[in-house]
């Protein structure tokens, strides 16, 4: 009995481990796509959007920096910057944007490599989990087996 209480916990450790890594993996990939959706709004707001358009955008990319722990200082800027027309920005609102889309790409990188990284991760858990239900099910089939040999 203590063998079979010995394989169930074993497989539900393998099954909370590679939860915990198909987490993180999602974890980061949803950290991407937030980096993405923040990039390409920036790049919208370069267009010269319509001021309805321009606040909830905007918004975006401000919500993006401060979770990012961006420095208040940028912050700061980039929230004057953004909320002003295209055809009414003065020269350092352009620059911050200039920096506002260079931080954001870099973050984008970042958090692309990241997923990249952990996606063999990923894979391998799911991979392990496969093969240890398959081990445990041999194990439990040649368990039986045995039984009804001795009878």
């Amino acid at each position: 009995k203590s063998a079979e209480v010995k394989e169930k916990c074993s497989y539900s450790e393998v099954q909370a481990a590679t939860q915990s890594i198909l987490d993180g993996h999602a974890a980061l990939e949803e950290q991407l796509a937030r980096s993405q959706r923040a990039s390409q709004a920036a790049q919208n707001l370069e267009s010269g959007l319509p001021a309805e358009s321009r606040a909830s955008t905007a918004e975006l990319v401000l919500e993006h920096l401060a979770e990012n722990g961006a420095e208040q200082a940028l912050q700061a800027a980039a929230g004057s910057a953004l909320s002003r027309p295209l055809a009414e920005r003065h020269p350092f609102d352009v620059v911050t944007l200039d920096v506002v889309k260079t931080v954001l790409g870099s973050w984008q990188a970042g958090a692309a490599e990241k997923v990249a990284t952990s996606a063999p991760s990923a894979v391998q858990a799911r991979a392990e989990v496969l093969g240890a239900w398959a081990i445990l099910d041999v194990a439990r089939d040649q368990s039986t087996t045995i039984k009804e040999a001795i009878g």
